[in-house]
């Protein structure tokens, strides 16, 4: 085994999301470098990911990376061998390329011996780095380099300089170990929201995050206060949501949607947008109830039956110790009777939990945490389906290499033909029927090497955003970081006349947009699209849209000063599918 530097360049050409590789090996005369031909970011990181080359949550950051448009460096443990099965050969460079390239390595270097220097460790050799532990960087996180700098040095692999301003102060140890989770975030700090890093999955935004960073940000939930909602979303979700305008626009609010399940996993690979990883509901369970542990959090069990939810309570207090279940309850009756509400809402408020776990199945469940609300003042609410049942170990989940493959679903329908068969049946053929559509409507539209632009103006007091290129990841942050310096809440009229296209997690923005209108009363209207982007729009929203359209700019502006002109269009592809 050796040690090498991975390169991950991000490239313009043909394929989806192209890069180029190169794997860097030792110093001075000996160095070694090696290339792998450009390729497809998707297909790479399957082989990473079979090879083990890199993990999941390396590879996390990396598709965040990738997708913006920035290079990321990565050291990694494996053999010649094995950089030869992932495409790899030697490369053949001159010598101005060769000290270019060690020029960034070396910057790279010094990025962990000053952050090691500041917290008083020695300076430890390149070799002696733990190159498991070390987190990846990209190379625009760099102590005191701006991005020019670092982009420039880049130039011998890509004539393109993408701009990205994030810089870390020389010596901030804490900042720079925490960059990745940062970026994984997507914490801004021109305002006071969080960037929302979501992917639209036929009409629900999924946050494009990793199990750790979702338990990062509960954790901060928790020590904020308020009431948040988080749902865990699986294909049945998206199936329910779509004939269930409620659902919908729960999901739409929720504080935290994220996927439980890994047909959503695929169905954002094959539609180019990656979400890092699975988070399902009961995984992320057991990843609560040991951080409840070590912050002494109390904990109310909703639902499930009761020998299930007593025997449940027993094993946190067995498995996890310092965690208190401090409540529990399990309706005899079915949820939304007044009676019984009242009952469980009292409960609830004398117990004072930090963590609500609800577990009357989907839509019941995330139905009745979002009207009430208003008065559960608990920090955060989950709904948690069969975890409750799953921890109290009177119902075992798949083994694990069926969790791994996705087929965790297989195991279940075995188990419970006459309640699941059906429900996944019908699931099949809704992701079948609607996924595709959304797929072959993304990939009609027309892809550009032009950088995406995004420019500002007023129109007699209504916000209008132009946004040129591509709207996908780059062009979606900036224009959120735009709104969030504004503190705009009024109408948003964005004019995609010179928008080319527009990806999947520039689609779950618009969510997020719309929902922000809605809460000041207004509205979020499109205006000006190309045909094929607004075809795009439908089938990533087949149940509706959660915007207006209008067919120019001059329109849009005139239905905001006069709603009344307006004649709504049939929405979405649930009108032609009746």
């Amino acid at each position: 085994m050796a040690h090498f530097d991975m390169l991950i360049q991000p490239e313009e050409g043909s394929g989806v999301f192209p890069v180029s590789l190169w794997a860097i090996r030792g110093v001075g005369a000996g160095q070694r470098l090696y290339c792998a031909p450009q390729g497809s970011w998707l297909e790479y990181s399957r082989r990473f990911e079979q090879t083990k080359l890199m993990d999941a949550r390396t590879l996390g950051h990396a598709d965040a990376c990738i997708f913006r448009g920035e290079p990321v460096i990565q050291p990694i443990q494996c053999s010649p061998l094995d950089l030869a099965r992932m495409g790899f050969g030697d490369a053949q460079v001159n010598l101005p390329k060769h000290l270019r390239l060690n020029a960034i390595l070396s910057r790279r270097e010094e990025v962990f011996v000053s952050s090691k220097k500041a917290v008083g460790q020695a300076s430890p050799s390149p070799a002696q780095f733990d190159f498991d532990s070390e987190p990846p960087i990209t190379l625009a996180a760099s102590a005191e380099l701006t991005a020019d700098e670092l982009y420039g040095d880049m130039s011998i692999f890509s004539e393109r300089d993408p701009v990205f301003s994030t810089t870390v102060e020389a010596g901030d140890h804490s900042q720079l170990l925490s960059s990745t989770i940062t970026s994984d975030i997507g914490l801004t700090a021109t305002g006071s929201h969080r960037f929302r890093n979501r992917v639209a999955l036929l009409g629900v935004g999924i946050d494009n995050l990793s199990m750790d960073v979702v338990v990062e940000l509960i954790d901060g939930l928790i020590e904020q206060g308020g009431c948040h909602q988080v749902a865990t979303a699986n294909v049945d979700f998206l199936t329910k949501a779509f004939d269930d305008s409620e659902l919908l626009d729960i999901l739409h609010n929720c504080e935290l949607v994220v996927a439980d399940g890994m047909p959503l996993v695929w169905a954002s690979r094959i539609l180019g947008a990656p979400l890092k990883e699975r988070v399902a509901g009961a995984d992320l369970v057991p990843r609560l109830l040991e951080l409840s542990a070590r912050k002494k959090r109390r904990i109310f069990l909703l639902g499930a039956s009761e020998e299930n939810s007593f025997a449940a309570a027993e094993k946190i207090a067995q498995d996890f110790p310092g965690a208190v279940v401090c409540g529990r309850y399990s309706p005899p009756f079915t949820p939304g009777v007044p009676v019984e509400d009242e009952l469980i809402l009292q409960l609830i408020a004398e117990a004072k939990p930090d963590l609500l776990l609800v577990a009357f199945g989907n839509p019941k469940q995330e139905k009745w945490i979002a009207r009430h609300m208003d008065r559960l003042n608990v920090p955060v609410c989950i709904g948690v389906g069969a975890s409750i049942d799953f921890i109290s170990g009177r119902q075992s989940r798949a083994p694990k290499w069926m969790q791994r493959g996705g087929l965790e679903w297989m195991y279940r329908m075995i188990n419970e033909p006459r309640r699941l068969a059906l429900r996944y049946l019908n699931n099949g053929l809704f992701l079948l029927r609607y996924l595709s559509v959304q797929l072959v409507a993304n990939s009609l539209q027309p892809r550009t090497l032009q950088e995406p632009q995004v420019s500002l103006d007023w129109h007699g007091g209504v916000l209008t955003v132009a946004i040129a290129g591509g709207f996908c990841g780059s062009a979606s942050k900036e224009l959120f970081e735009h709104l969030e310096k504004l503190n705009h809440d009024g109408p948003l009229v964005l004019d995609l006349t010179s928008t080319a296209y527009i990806a999947p997690d520039a689609a779950g923005l618009l969510i997020y947009l719309a929902q922000r209108c809605g809460r000041s009363g207004s509205e979020l209207w499109i205006a000006g699209g190309r045909s094929a982007l607004l075809s795009a729009l439908q089938a990533t929203f087949p149940a509706g849209e959660p915007f207006r359209i209008a067919m120019t700019l001059q329109d849009a502006l005139r239905f905001v000063s006069t709603p009344s002109l307006y004649t709504p269009r049939p929405r979405g592809l649930r009108s032609e599918a009746a």
